[in-house]
């Protein structure tokens, strides 16, 4: 895992990808994910 706490020196813009892993007993199963309602909710979209 990356983050910025290790790489404090790096840099991000609009060509950067961000992959966002989903891990544990508590997850939605892939079919109920919803991504964009997800951003909507804390304002990212």
């Amino acid at each position: 895992r990356l983050t910025p706490k290790l790489l404090s020196g790096l840099t991000f813009n609009e060509k950067v990808t961000v992959l966002c892993v989903h891990n544990g007993p508590t997850m939605k199963n892939a079919q109920s994910w919803d991504v964009d309602k997800f951003l909507k909710s804390k304002n990212l979209l």
